[in-house]
This record gives C-alpha cells, structure tokens and sequence, in this order.
C-alpha cells in the first residue's frame, strides 16, 4: 500500500515535470553520477547531459533501461501527454466517462500485468461508450513489438468475441497469490482443451487451460506516441 500510494504521488510530480527534469531526477535518486548513468547505458556522458538539458530526448527503448538502472517505473518516466493522443480518444469525451489504466509488470516477471494497480484514468473512446468492463492497458515493455510499443495505451473490449491471429488481452488469477493479471498476445489457438497466445518479441507461445481463464479481450484500439 505504501509503494502504491507513492507512486501515485510520483506520477502527480511527474505531471508536472519535463521529461530533462524526470530524466535528472531518478539518476539523482538513484545517486547516480551522469558519467555512472552513461557507462551502464553504453552510452556518452554527453548524451546524458543533452538529455536533461532538454536538448534531445532518449528513445523509448532507452526510457526502459533508465527505468531498469534508476528503479523508476517506465510510466514515471514518461510524458503521459505524449504517450496518449487525443486527437484519436477525442478531447470532447474526456468529461464523459473514464476507464482504468493498468500497466505495471507483474512482480517476478517479465510477462504478466498486474490488475490490481491501478496507473491512472483514461477517457473513454467514443467507440467503447456503453461497454461494460472496459479497461486499458499502458504496454510495458517490448513484447508485443512492433504491432504494440513500449508506451502504447491499448483498450480492450472483453464483450467482443476473438478469432485466430487477433491481438487479446487474457486475464486470469494467480493460484498463489489470487491476484488478478493479464496476459497480452496473438491469438493461436482456442479449443475445448486450451487457449495459446504468443509474444512478438521474442515469439514466444503462452498456454492457458480453461480452467484458469477469467476472460478473454479484444484489443480493438490502441493509442500511440506522437
């Protein structure tokens, strides 16, 4: 609860700072000089230096080996106004209704989001106004690249039925820990025995028994970084 309420706390802050400053402080958290940051990055202090002078902007694959080395959620890192384009959600919708926001890596693993951390609230699209349960997902990571990147808001729609090759959101709840989580691929296959999904990055299938499925969704909008 505590690191819940902080990090709530740090996204507020991180609101209202510029990606240099963000960038600035969690090396500075992380009691990093910028000669340290750029020796683990691979790269030159100058680079670094650039960057929170805000005279360029590190690449989004790099946002996640700051995050990695600085212990910075990616999300705080990055400018939640880049990241969600408004043009595609429509700035009249955003006093209308929202929808939950998740986006955090399971602990322990690489492949699961937890649904019970809650990031932010997103308005809803047009599109998905009247649907129940829908929620959206800040992709962490590289796995679904490059149908999905690193930063991308999906929204998912758990009433629309999915066939083969469409891109899903598999929710299920942890036998050990009764969390919820999901699970985010390509669709496989779907029989009366299991349900295989596959990463893009690297390929790798994930099987699922019925068993342990609590919902299937389809991703039918994504909204990407300008």
């Amino acid at each position: 609860m505590i690191f819940r309420e902080k990090f709530k706390q740090d996204m507020v802050i991180t609101r209202n700072m510029k990606l240099s400053e963000r960038i600035k402080q969690a090396r500075k958290d992380a009691r990093l000089t910028q000669d340290q940051m750029a020796e683990q990055l691979g790269i030159t202090k100058g680079a670094v230096s650039q960057w929170e002078a805000g005279k360029t902007k590190p690449r989004n694959g790099t946002l996640k080996k700051i995050a990695k080395i600085t212990g910075k959620p990616v999300v705080w890192l990055m400018d939640l106004n880049d990241v969600i384009s408004f043009d595609e959600i429509g700035r009249s919708s955003l006093e209308k209704s929202s929808i939950p926001v998740y986006g955090q890596s399971a602990t322990g693993s690489n492949d699961e989001i937890d649904l019970h951390q809650q990031l932010f609230s997103i308005a809803c699209p047009p599109q998905l106004y009247g649907v129940k349960n829908v929620y959206a997902l800040l992709i962490p990571d590289n796995m679904m690249s490059p149908r999905y990147e690193l930063g991308e808001i999906i929204f998912i729609d758990p009433t629309r039925h999915a066939r083969t090759d469409d891109y899903v959101v598999i929710q299920i709840r942890n036998d050990k820990t009764s969390r919820l989580q999901a699970f985010i691929g390509k669709l496989v296959r779907h029989n009366s025995e299991e349900l295989v999904i596959r990463h893009l990055n690297p390929g790798l299938a994930l099987y699922f028994s019925h068993e342990q499925i609590l919902s299937i969704g389809l991703i039918v909008i994504s909204s990407t970084i300008r």
